[in-house]
């Protein structure tokens, strides 16, 4: 990851504990990435781009106790299905699928360091 992806993942995952979002939410969604990844991107394909169906499911579900917090998963919905979409599979998919994957876990890490619970 470049400075420009860390200070991005900073500010992301301050927004987002002061927000209120989970950490439990975040941790979900990087926890499937993982497995992905720990199976090959290559092999795991389809329940990547399943994972994106996912992501909207439950936003769209979600019954957030308050409105900064259905707020807060829309905005990580957002940037997931950016993310996502900017994966390549056709043309270096492990190095574009570990970028997002570094990604989500530093989002992930600064929201708890902003004290995420």
């Amino acid at each position: 990851m470049d400075r420009e992806a860390i200070s991005f993942s900073e500010e992301f995952g301050k927004y987002l504990a002061e927000l209120e979002y989970t950490t439990s939410q975040i941790r979900n969604v990087f926890g499937e990435l993982r497995r992905i990844q720990l199976g090959g991107i290559e092999s795991q394909v389809s329940s990547f781009h399943l994972l994106k169906a996912k992501i909207a499911y439950t936003t769209r579900k979600d019954k957030a106790p308050t409105d900064k917090q259905f707020a807060a998963s829309g905005k990580f919905k957002e940037l997931f299905d950016a993310a996502h979409d900017a994966v390549d599979l056709d043309n270096h998919a492990r190095v574009h699928f570990n970028h997002f994957v570094n990604l989500m876990e530093s989002i992930l890490a600064y929201h708890k360091a902003h004290g995420g619970k």
